[in-house]
C-alpha cells in the first residue's frame, strides 16, 4: 500500500513484502518490542483525504463522472479516520454508489495522520496493560525509523 520505504524487515526466515501502489504516502507509526519475550505490537495513523491526484486515479479506476463530482465537494478536506471520512461520503452521497466503490475510494483516499500527545499516551498506556517486562519503544516515520527509548511509564514516556 505504501509507495516508499526506509528501511523493509521480516521476522527471521521470512521474506519482507513491500506493497507498493505507484502513489508517494507516508507512514506514521510506534511500535514496542518486549525485551524479555520479544513480542512486537505497532499501532499505524492513517488520515483520509481527497486530493486531486486521488480524482483522477479514481476516474482511471471507472469511477462514473456524477459520483466523482459528488467527491469533488470533499476535496482537501481531511478526515483524522476512516469512520469520519465515511459519514461525510455518506452525507452528500447514495448509499448504494458508495458501497459499489468504498475500497476503491479508500485505496484512493488513505493518506497519513499523525500522533498527538493524547493518543501517543493512549497508546502507551494500552501497551504498557499488556506486557508485564520492559519495553524498547520505536518511534517511525517515512524520514525518521530510528528513535528508541526506554518507556516504564506513559507520562515519563510523553515527556521524552
Amino acid at each position: 500500500m505504501w509507495g516508499s520505504l526506509a528501511r523493509t524487515w521480516a521476522p527471521i526466515g521470512e521474506q519482507p513484502t513491500v506493497k507498493t501502489s505507484g502513489i508517494r504516502k507516508g507512514l506514521k507509526m510506534f511500535g514496542t518490542i518486549e525485551l524479555e519475550g520479544g513480542s512486537f505490537q505497532y499501532r499505524e495513523s492513517l488520515a483520509y483525504e481527497i486530493k486531486p491526484k486521488s480524482l483522477r486515479l479514481l476516474k482511471e479506476a471507472g469511477l462514473p463522472q456524477e459520483f466523482l463530482a459528488i467527491l469533488k465537494s470533499l476535496k482537501n478536506e481531511k478526515y483524522p479516520t476512516q469512520k469520519l471520512f465515511m459519514e461525510a461520503i455518506y452525507s452528500i452521497a447514495d448509499n448504494v454508489l458508495i458501497e459499489s466503490y468504498k475500497p476503491m475510494i479508500l485505496q484512493h483516499a488513505e493518506t497519513s495522520g499523525r500522533f498527538n500527545g493524547e493518543s501517543y499516551v493512549e497508546f502507551l498506556t494500552q501497551l504498557l496493560a499488556y506486557y508485564k517486562g520492559k519495553i524498547i519503544l520505536i518511534a517511525g516515520s517515512r524520514y525518521f525509523c530510528e528513535s528508541l527509548f526506554w518507556a516504564s511509564q506513559p507520562k515519563q514516556a510523553a515527556k521524552t
